[in-house]
């Protein structure tokens, strides 16, 4: 009884803090929150068509496979409270959480180290980006990784990766790492009602300042399409993280930092490494300059890249099988795309992209990057080339990369990239 007052008591006292960061705004958000925490407190779970008549002022004809509202929302709440805990309340030894599937808070109880428990210290955020889930998951594996020293026998393997071409420029100069994650901006359409009916991914809008502009490009539209404060990242993009921070990890702490792409900013393309992690269509403000002299081009869609030199045309078949069950016309499997380019930057920096047209060539290219032999491969078709790009064909089925071939290693020159045009 004894601890259920006493979480009773963490639940008021961490709504107040949350509520006092205002990291939700003054919305419906805001009125959700109140609202589950209220029912936590009298110990219920409320139904998700409870939720759409009390928060949201639906009908008794809501029908809850038809409109997406309350768990829009639900999923919204989730992401802000990570980046509450994640930035204003990061020393908090207890949070407050959303558990998958559920329409209620739970109190967590966090293991911290014996200095952050006594430390007493609370930090503040010096930025309001936008950062998911993903974005929190990543932020921790780069803190937990960072500060690991990796120690082997001579020429170990890790030693030999970060000592090959696609690292060894990177590593060895002493700007700071920024590894940016190709995320996806979603926005709302209301289908002229009060209510978000679905959720939009348009590639020409990636942050609520193109909506905008969108907008004032389109008044016609400005009446039902929205910003919901939504992303979401490609669940490829933290396989892939995992097999790449090892690498980055020096035990210099604060050397690397994880963004997302829509809050790089772009100071840091000047000033710092930049690692890019992600599909092709996640390139943002890089895509430009990732194939100003590059001998691909990115086709009508981003499921194709063009070898300019040849003519010839690869295209993903990945999302040709998207969401079919497994197996489905995939007996031989399909084909999809990993991308590597590296390539001097303007402030004595280096710019790495590691990417694939779709989920199975991102994944590919994290472990081609990470394996010394692979890597070895990779170095003698560059000829000993500093800057230079790769394209890997990869077999996929039923959502999995199931082997890679190099196709082509080409050698880039930076004045190119760099040139005004």
């Amino acid at each position: 009884m004894g601890e259920q007052i006493d979480d009773l008591t963490i639940l008021r006292q961490q709504a107040e803090l949350i509520r006092a960061s205002g990291i939700l705004g003054h919305s419906r958000l805001i009125r959700l929150f109140n609202f589950l925490v209220e029912c936590t407190a009298a110990g219920s779970a409320p139904k998700e068509a409870v939720i759409a008549a009390d928060v949201f002022g639906k009908t008794t004809a809501f029908d809850v496979s038809q409109d997406s509202i309350v768990r829009v929302y639900i999923h919204n709440l989730r992401r802000k409270l990570d980046q509450y805990y994640s930035a204003a309340g990061k020393a908090e030894p207890v949070r407050l959480v959303l558990p998958k599937g559920e329409y209620r808070l739970a109190v967590a109880r966090l293991e911290l180290p014996p200095a952050v428990q006594n430390s007493g210290a609370r930090h503040g955020s010096s930025r309001g980006s936008r950062v998911g889930i993903a974005l929190a998951l990543a932020t921790l594996v780069c803190i937990v990784l960072g500060g690991v020293a990796y120690v082997y026998g001579p020429r170990s393997p890790m030693q030999v990766v970060r000592g090959s071409a696609a690292w060894v420029r990177l590593l060895q100069n002493d700007k700071p790492i920024v590894v940016v994650i190709g995320d996806y901006y979603i926005f709302g359409d209301t289908e002229q009602t009060t209510d978000v009916k679905r959720l939009i991914r348009e590639f020409s809008i990636n942050s609520k300042d193109d909506l905008d502009q969108f907008l004032q490009q389109h008044p016609d539209q400005a009446d039902h399409f929205m910003d919901v404060g939504l992303g979401y990242l490609p669940t490829s993009s933290a396989f892939a993280l995992a097999d790449i921070m090892p690498v980055l990890a020096s035990g210099e702490k604060g050397r690397v930092r994880v963004v997302l792409m829509s809050a790089l900013n772009p100071s840091d393309i000047k000033s710092a490494n930049i690692v890019y992690v992600g599909l092709m269509s996640g390139l943002g403000a890089l895509q430009k300059l990732v194939f100003a002299g590059s001998r691909f081009r990115v086709g009508e869609s981003y499921d194709e890249l063009i070898d300019e030199k040849t003519d010839h045309h690869y295209f993903s078949g990945a999302s040709q099988y998207a969401g079919e069950p497994k197996g489905a016309g995939t007996q031989f499997g399909y084909h999809d795309y990993g991308f590597f380019s590296t390539f001097s930057g303007l402030g004595g920096n280096q710019i790495v992209v590691i990417a694939g047209t779709q989920d199975e060539g991102l994944r590919e290219m994290a472990e081609v990057v990470t394996d010394p032999a692979r890597l070895k491969q990779l170095d003698n078709q560059a000829a000993g080339k500093r800057d230079f790009e790769a394209l890997y064909e990869v077999l996929g089925m039923d959502s999995l990369d199931l082997n890679g071939k190099l196709i082509v290693a080409s050698p880039l020159n930076p004045n190119t990239i760099w040139s005004p045009r």
